[in-house]
């Protein structure tokens, strides 16, 4: 019994070391890889450790805590054999060693039979004493303690980082137990960059930019790499982790801080992350997509040959194709991967799709050709195939649009389409014709007194054109007219279709034939003013002519040689012929105006002075002769009498600029005014003619009548025409006032000028006349009514201002030295003769004297002595012509396509515009034949 407590002691002490020891074994394993990844965390923050180096990381850790543990255990183990636990009983109880010879005389009892009860003695003592020894001293807990304390202490050391360092921690964590996963080592850097993961079509640029954080960066570059494709069965992050070698290129900071480069032309994935001195930024991927993608395509239009256009060489329009039948298109199609060619798929209506096979340019090209002509409206689809056989991504659609070759237009520019003249006028008539791709013949027709119209051929240019400009003059003094005779004048255009000519004709332009006095007197009725200062500024040119004759005479005076006298003299006879004749054509001139006499006192009164005019011209006439009928005058002769001439000239225009040109200035700046002021009235009379006339149509709302309708529509434009014709007046006023002169004595009439626009602006009158006319248009004739007296009001309380306007410059007349006492009547005559005189324009309702003298609709023609022309022509137009025939010419007017020419010229009827562009034309009749297909109407 006693070996069976001493063996059960040593049992129970045997458990109680091994668990202290595998516990101690355990704890510094665990420290142990503590210590070794902590060891890889720091060599992997210093070296950015490959994935396959921190596996190795792990797994040393792993098996140095293995090894650890281990040996705790097997020094354990060995230390807890019966023998060693007798021994440490021993030591412990300080028994001399009578527990370790119990255990051993137990295990030999067998062997000693004649010492038995003696061993059975000291076996019992041994059992005994090893109860006595405590198990915590025998088997001290002191290794365990240790190795949790420096396991603890390890750990808490490792908290302690991960909380002051707590990014550290968490990438060094992820780094390790996820080696395969991109985790970029740990910086003090923060990376944003873009695109990020994206895709990019093969052979395109990618754009990398990329924003650091955290501190300043000196230098930053793109890492690239080519990424193998994965084996069966491995993860996409180990396969991108067998990769190629690296490619490298630098990165470029720009203004904003930012960091920028472009990789150039990819044509495979790639994995890019930006690398510093301090850190990286986590991988991205750049995929390829190898599909093709149609980069651009690019057309060659060609025209048919008889339209002359020029080839259309660039990208599709936007509204796509288009083009007369028989147009040949050449599609050139451009792709970032090579070709084996291409499609072109054309729908043209309900027929079935027509395929057109594009070609590549050459073997393994990136484009493809190909060719179609244009027969009928339709849509087309161009897709190209790489050499893989695989189309591309996303096809150009396009539409196909035929044009027609329209009409020609002519129109007959001069002269207007109503149009007046003397019987002995030249007549220009001018005639544009245009067709979209050329004109082939041009012709006036003309008729008199409707007998039948003969064509007159107008010479066209040697190169075909489009648009065509065509003069010819008719010379009615040749034909024997008569007032009361009229011609008539049309022009026809046919252009160069092959199909067959087309033509089209323009407006009948009527020129009746009147008498000189009929003539003139609306040639003063238009411009009375401008052809009384026109008269006498003529004589001002001629005098100004004859001075710069004799200034050039004076300066071509030079010593002759003894052998030059002969010559000299016959060349000074000749120059002095030539001047005398010049002073005889000016003088006879200037006599013809003076004997011309225009309907005014101020004429009466200035004619005196060109009278005056021509006696000394005629004086210097006499003095050239004179000197001519001396055989031997001198140098020194012609010199004197140069001189003498030229002051005699100077003094003359200084004393006609004082006499006559100053103040006829004075007038010109100041009979405006008073014109404007019969203008106002006029059109104050008009407006309250048009409002008695509205009161008729008070308590018509609502009432269906077309022909009150029509009545209606007609006071509506007559009223929008009073409202434009106030707005013209006052524009008028303000541009007369600000030509005053700068004389104080004008001041106060510039200023009241200027008050009484601004006033009658601000007065409501025409927002009344506005809202008369809308309310016309809306059928309110009440509304009307009531709006249109308003307006009348609002203007009759202005009389009295625009009457001291027009006072105040009458007044100011005699101002000008030498007007006052020569002007007489001549204001009222002149506003007279222009329509304008006080009281005229009342009860005229639709029109009146204001808008009579600037009706510039109808053309005149004929001769006006008084103005003192040079050809004796004057109105629309001078030019005289030598015979009776017609003078027909034609010339391009530029050869630019349809649309596209000269906007600026002179229209026909006394219109600003001139013919408007086919293009034009072309959209207008398209947008009124959809408004006529919505209304409904045929």
């Amino acid at each position: 019994m006693d070996f069976v407590a001493l063996s059960g002691r040593l049992q129970q002490l045997r458990r109680r070391l091994l668990m202290v020891g595998f516990s101690a074994g355990a704890l510094w394993g665990i420290t142990v890889v503590i210590g070794v990844l902590v060891v890889g965390v720091i060599v992997d923050l210093l070296f950015d450790l490959p994935p396959t180096l921190r596996i190795a990381v792990l797994a040393s850790c792993l098996l140095a805590g293995v090894a650890a543990a281990a040996v705790g255990v097997i020094t354990a183990w060995r230390t807890s054999r019966d023998a060693s636990l007798a021994r440490q009983i021993d030591r412990v109880g300080g028994f001399g060693g009578q527990v370790l010879t119990g255990w051993e005389l137990s295990s030999r009892a067998a062997l000693l039979p004649a010492g038995k009860l003696l061993a059975q003695r000291a076996v019992a003592q041994a059992a005994r004493l090893a109860e006595q020894a405590p198990a915590e001293k025998v088997v001290s807990a002191r290794p365990a303690q240790r190795s949790l304390a420096v396991c603890a202490g390890a750990a808490v050391a490792m908290a302690i980082a991960c909380w002051a360092l707590p990014t550290l921690a968490s990438t060094a964590l992820h780094r390790f137990l996820n080696p395969y996963a991109d985790v970029p080592p740990f910086s003090q850097l923060e990376f944003e960059v873009t695109p990020g993961d994206t895709s990019v079509r093969y052979g395109d640029h990618l754009d990398i930019v990329a924003s650091i954080t955290g501190k300043p960066v000196d230098r930053a570059d793109i890492v690239l790499r080519a990424p193998r494709t994965a084996e069966a069965g491995t993860s996409e992050a180990a396969a991108a982790d067998a990769v190629a070698t690296e490619e490298t290129w630098p990165m470029f900071a720009d203004s904003a801080g930012n960091w920028r480069t472009t990789i150039a032309r990819l044509t495979g994935d790639r994995l890019y992350y930006v690398r510093t001195q301090a850190g990286r930024s986590k991988m991205y991927r750049a995929q390829v997509v190898t599909l093709p993608t149609i980069e651009s395509v690019k057309v060659r239009v060609t025209p048919p040959e008889y339209t002359r256009l020029p080839a259309y060489d660039g990208p599709i329009p936007k509204q796509g194709l288009a083009g007369l039948p028989g147009t040949r298109v050449e599609f050139r199609a451009t792709s970032n991967r090579p070709l084996s060619g291409g499609e072109l798929s054309v729908k043209l209506g309900d027929a079935p799709a027509e395929i057109i096979k594009l070609k590549a340019v050459s073997s393994a090209a990136a484009e493809v050709v190909g060719e179609w002509v244009i027969r009928q409206a339709g849509k087309f689809v161009l897709d190209v195939v790489d050499i893989a056989g695989q189309r591309s991504l996303e096809p150009v659609p396009g539409t196909i649009t035929v044009l027609r070759d329209e009409r020609p237009f002519v129109r007959i520019l001069q002269p207007p389409e109503t149009s007046l003249a003397t019987p002995t006028a030249n007549i220009p008539v001018e005639v544009l014709a245009e067709d979209d791709y050329g004109v082939s013949q041009v012709q006036v027709f003309r008729s008199l007194n409707e007998s039948r119209p003969l064509p007159i051929d107008l010479p066209l240019p040697a190169q075909l054109s489009r648009r065509v400009r065509g003069k010819l003059i008719l010379p009615l003094a040749d034909y024997g007219l008569e007032p009361g005779d009229s011609i008539k004048l049309f022009a026809r255009v046919e252009d160069n279709d092959p199909a067959g000519a087309k033509g089209s004709e323009s407006n009948v332009v009527t020129l009746q034939i009147i008498s000189q006095e009929e003539f003139e007197r609306l040639r003063r009725e238009r411009a009375g003013m401008e052809v009384l200062v026109s008269k006498y500024r003529q004589a001002q040119r001629r005098l100004e002519k004859l001075a710069d004759a004799v200034e050039g005479l004076k300066s071509k005076k030079k010593k002759p040689d003894e052998s030059d006298k002969d010559k000299l003299a016959s060349k000074r006879r000749d120059q002095l012929k030539q001047l005398r004749q010049s002073l005889r054509q000016e003088r006879e001139a200037i006599q013809q105006a003076a004997k011309k006499l225009l309907p005014y006192d101020l004429d009466r009164n200035l004619s005196p002075e060109l009278e005056k005019l021509a006696e000394s011209l005629q004086q210097m006439e006499q003095q050239i002769s004179d000197l001519e009928s001396l055989d031997q005058a001198s140098e020194e002769d012609l010199e004197k009498l140069l001189d003498q001439l030229s002051k005699q000239l100077a003094g003359d225009k200084r004393d006609y600029q004082k006499q006559v040109i100053v103040p006829l200035e004075h007038l010109t700046k100041l009979f405006p005014l008073v014109a404007d002021q019969s203008r106002f009235e006029q059109l104050v009379a008009r407006q309250k003619d048009l409002a008695e006339r509205l009161a008729s149509l008070r308590g018509t709302e609502g009432q269906d009548n077309p022909q009150l309708k029509v009545r209606i529509r007609e006071l509506e434009t007559e009223q929008r025409q009073l409202r434009q014709e106030l707005n013209q007046l006052l524009d008028d006023i303000a541009d007369h006032a600000s030509q005053l002169p700068d004389d104080p004595r004008l001041a106060e009439l510039k200023a009241t000028a200027e008050k009484f626009v601004e006033d009658v602006r601000e007065s409501g009158a025409g927002k009344a006349m506005s809202d008369a006319e809308n309310a016309l248009a809306e059928f309110a004739g009440g509304k009307a009514h009531a709006k249109a007296t308003e307006a009348a009001e609002i203007l009759e309380k202005f009389l009295g201002k625009c009457q001291s306007i027009g006072e105040g410059a009458e007044g100011a007349l005699v101002f000008a030295p030498g007007l006052g006492g020569s002007l007489g009547q001549s204001v009222a005559q002149m506003l007279a003769e222009m329509r304008l005189a006080r009281g005229m324009g009342n009860g005229q309702g639709g029109g009146g004297g204001g808008s009579v003298q600037k009706n510039k609709n109808v053309g005149l023609f004929g001769s006006f002595a008084a103005m003192g022309d040079d050809n004796g022509q004057t109105g629309e137009e001078t030019q005289e012509h030598p015979s009776g025939t017609p003078r027909a010419t034609a010339q391009s007017d530029g050869d630019q396509p349809p649309g596209q020419g000269d906007s600026n010229a002179p229209g026909a009827g006394g219109r600003g515009g001139e013919v408007v562009p086919l293009r034009y034309r072309q959209r207008v009749g398209q947008y009124f034949q959809r408004l006529a297909d919505e209304a409904g109407s045929p």
